[in-house]
């Protein structure tokens, strides 16, 4: 488990990787990034995100590069939902109204994703949008949204909904960005193929909707 000055930690074992995240060090790192992103400020957005993923002794490591490439996919798409949002500078101003999050916060949060590790393997790369990882991000996610920036149900709701799909977008863009070549050897499918059937489903869906919501009867 991770200590209060670490990120996270990450083990090789059995050709799996076990994967643990600092919760405390996660959310404030969102905090710095989406002012740093919304001030323009790209280089200390950059910044934050290397500080946030600490630093190993092998950075060319497996174990290194798997941390890197799951924690920030993670920490994009949490930004991202928030900066991508209709209302971006309503949230920011809440999020820079919320200053540094207190330790009371974070024991009001459901604290899922720093309560276990994670088992990282092949299986990971198939819908990575349904993981455990990203199920109890998106809940602390929802956590953070309702008591951190005070928005209601609903809208906390329809934010966190959104956090499956741009994890899975973030972590086909770091792939193709990165140098992940090595782990291929443990991961035998793409994220890239994971999104673009994500995106064929999503597309599906909205075909049927519109086509149900065409009124039955053409009445005068």
């Amino acid at each position: 488990m991770a200590t209060d000055k670490e990120p996270g930690t990450i083990t090789l074992e059995d050709n799996r990787f076990k994967l643990t995240f600092n919760a405390e060090h996660f959310w404030s790192g969102i905090q710095k990034a989406i002012v740093s992103t919304v001030d323009g400020d790209a280089g200390s957005a950059g910044e934050a995100l290397l500080n946030a993923l600490g630093s190993f002794s092998n950075a060319k490591s497996n174990e290194h590069k798997a941390y890197r490439l799951v924690y920030s996919a993670l920490h994009k798409a949490c930004v991202a939902v928030l900066t991508d949002s209709a209302e971006q500078e309503r949230l920011v101003r809440s999020i820079i109204n919320a200053g540094v999050l207190s330790t009371a916060f974070y024991q009001n949060m459901s604290r899922k994703l720093g309560a276990a590790a994670y088992s990282i393997g092949p299986d990971f790369f198939i819908e990575p949008h349904r993981s455990a990882i990203i199920k109890d991000a998106k809940a602390d996610f929802h956590s953070y949204l309702r008591t951190a920036l005070g928005l209601n149900e609903a809208h906390a709701g329809t934010l966190s909904a959104a956090l499956p799909g741009n994890f899975v977008r973030e972590l086909a863009i770091e792939w193709e960005r990165g140098d992940y070549k090595s782990l291929t050897e443990f991961f035998d499918n793409p994220f890239l193929e994971s999104y673009r059937q994500m995106v064929a489903r999503e597309a599906r869906h909205a075909d049927l909707l519109r086509l149900f919501s065409k009124p039955a009867f053409n009445d005068p």
